[in-house]
């Protein structure tokens, strides 16, 4: 085998090195931007379950219950099935 043919070789396998290095860093940061968005909307919905409870129970006004959520009487009382 020539020096050229090494170094080519080596050339290659420096470069599949760095593109699955790439891939596993992506996965990575692709599983952890998925996690924060599923607790975020988790934590939304959670959100609006209690008010819709408080608010079915009579604890919490629509109006109040709406602008804690951050929408219309009209859109909550939609959302809530109210």
């Amino acid at each position: 085998m020539t020096y050229d043919m090494e170094l080519r070789r080596r050339e290659e396998r420096g470069r599949e090195k760095g593109r699955e290095e790439g891939r596993a860093e992506g996965r990575a940061e692709g599983r952890a931007e998925g996690r924060a968005e599923g607790q975020a909307e988790g934590r939304t919905e959670g959100r609006l379950e209690v008010l819709k409870s408080l608010a079915a129970a009579g604890l919490l006004s629509l109006k109040d219950a709406a602008a804690a959520a951050g929408m219309t009487e009209a859109r909550f009382k939609q959302i809530a099935g109210l």
